[in-house]
């Protein structure tokens, strides 16, 4: 997938912040707490954003699933814990979507970009 990543982002991959973490704990990279909290709570809010169901590649768009974790990474790595933390309380029991609006409203609101 580096070429679709690379052609998206400029990045030979992009990881979400629970791979991160998991990558840290098994190369026993330990950076410090605070960073490993902030890539646990950016985590519960990256899979609030997930699309569950599969997503079939199409003529126009033939990698949908990538999409979905690029946009998802990108819209959590711009959250501090304080942010992750007030957020997860507005969209812990939300479907996708509506958690999806919240957490782009409040970017938004917060001027966050």
């Amino acid at each position: 997938m580096e070429p679709v990543v690379k052609k998206l982002t400029g990045k030979a991959q992009v990881l979400a912040p629970g791979d991160i973490l998991t990558e840290q704990y098994i190369s026993r990279k330990k950076r410090d707490d605070d960073f490993e909290t902030l890539l646990a709570a950016r985590s519960l809010l990256y899979i609030q954003l997930l699309e569950k169901e599969e997503m079939i590649p199409s003529r126009g768009e033939k990698t949908p699933h990538m999409k979905d974790e690029i946009r998802a990474t990108e819209i959590v790595n711009k959250l501090s814990l304080e942010q992750c933390e007030e957020l997860y309380k507005k969209v812990r029991f939300k479907n996708r979507q509506h958690a999806l609006q919240i957490i782009k409203d409040y970017l938004e609101v917060a001027n966050v970009v």
